[in-house]
């Protein structure tokens, strides 16, 4: 019985599987047709990608260029849109109809703007901007999107592969930034707003610093960590230096990146435009029992925008309740249940026998008579 339930368990997982891990091409039955593809069809792969996130077009520079690529197995119809966006308190992009007063779609334009793109094959797009004469000085900005489908001809020699089953193709999207950088006087306003408490607790062993970048000025500032070896992290993005002041934890050094198993870190580039906030997400791994932190966080200055550095200290102290549970909680349970153990013991112990006499028990009873 066992058995036969475990097996109908791994076939609805199969199912399960099969459903999720599908092809990328969306099935939608088309009347008369098959349900899907063909037994033993595999669908190509469409793998579009652009080379980076953001273009910086400085003062007197009106054009620049970046590249999208196909790593895929199929033919690609490529199209780029411009667009402006408003941005959140976290520095998330959402594209908007109405430009504000730092949009800059209207000044860009895109060459190709739609193309096709075979396997393995790059594009270089150039990218012009004309710069009104009334703009306001400082960083104006907009957005490209960059999305990709599969090619009308390509999808034509699909079609027989796929038994009629699929009528929706797949697409890939990538947005990219644009800063256009009007001559004038620059203003760097960057501050940090750290909500931290004096005292923070844990359940999950982990905690999450937030200290949010705010810029107050009219350029955008921009860390954006050089390709190859890095001597000092302080110097090229955000950190967050932690000093313990107990002997319980080490001192720790945050940043928006990753380390593999070689220990070669990988540094994510940072942008906060002009007028909006950034909140960075800074992992403390493994919290300790209890940990006290002196911190500095530190923005990095930039010659190129005559930007010093910025600097917000304090202290925190911060408990991990998994390990106080586990270290305090279970000795204290543990106390108690061999506390229960030994009241039940003594009470068997004083517990008459039925088996045995009342005298031997303890008990007197009264005397033979005469």
């Amino acid at each position: 019985m066992l058995i036969r339930r475990l097996a109908l368990v791994a076939a609805a997982g199969a199912v399960l599987l099969a459903t999720v891990a599908g092809p990328a091409l969306a099935a939608d039955p088309t009347p008369g047709g098959s349900a899907g593809p063909t037994s033993g069809t595999i669908v190509p792969k469409l793998g579009l990608g652009v080379g980076q996130s953001q273009l910086i077009l400085g003062p007197g520079k009106t054009t620049g260029s970046f590249v999208v690529g196909n790593g895929g197995e199929i033919e690609a119809s490529v199209a780029l849109s411009i667009y402006d966006f408003v941005i959140d308190a976290n520095g998330v992009k959402t594209p908007t109809a109405a430009p504000g007063p730092l949009g800059a779609s209207a000044w860009i334009s895109v060459t190709p703007s739609t193309f096709t793109l075979a396997p393995e094959t790059p594009q270089q797009i150039t990218v012009t901007v004309n710069v009104p004469k009334d703009a306001s000085p400082g960083d104006h900005y907009a957005g490209i999107d960059v999305a990709g489908t599969i090619s009308d001809a390509a999808w034509a020699k699909l079609q027989p592969q796929l038994g009629g089953g699929i009528n929706l193709r797949s697409r890939i999207a990538f947005p990219l930034t644009v800063l256009v950088r009007v001559p004038g006087t620059v203003v760097n306003g960057l501050s940090v707003d750290f909500p931290i408490p004096a005292l923070v607790t844990t359940w999950t062993g982990d905690y999450t610093l937030q200290p949010r970048i705010v810029n107050g000025g009219n350029v955008a500032a921009v860390w954006v960590p050089a390709s190859g070896k890095v001597s000092s992290l302080r110097a090229v993005v955000p950190t967050l230096d932690l000093i313990s002041t107990l002997p319980l934890a080490g001192d720790q050094l945050l940043y928006d990146g990753s380390v593999d198993g070689q220990g070669t870190v990988s540094l994510r580039p940072v942008t906060v435009l002009p007028g909006a906030s950034l909140s960075q997400g800074l992992v403390l791994r493994d919290v300790p029992l209890l940990g006290s932190y002196d911190y500095t966080y530190a923005l990095p200055g930039s010659d190129a925008d005559s930007r010093g550095p910025v600097l917000a200290t304090g202290h925190f102290f911060i408990i991990n309740l998994q390990k106080l549970v586990l270290y305090a909680g279970l000795p204290v349970a543990l106390a108690l249940i061999l506390l229960i153990v030994w009241r039940i013991r003594r009470l068997r112990a004083r517990r008459p026998s039925p088996d045995r006499p009342a005298a031997e028990s303890g008990s007197a009873g009264p005397g033979p008579r005469d």
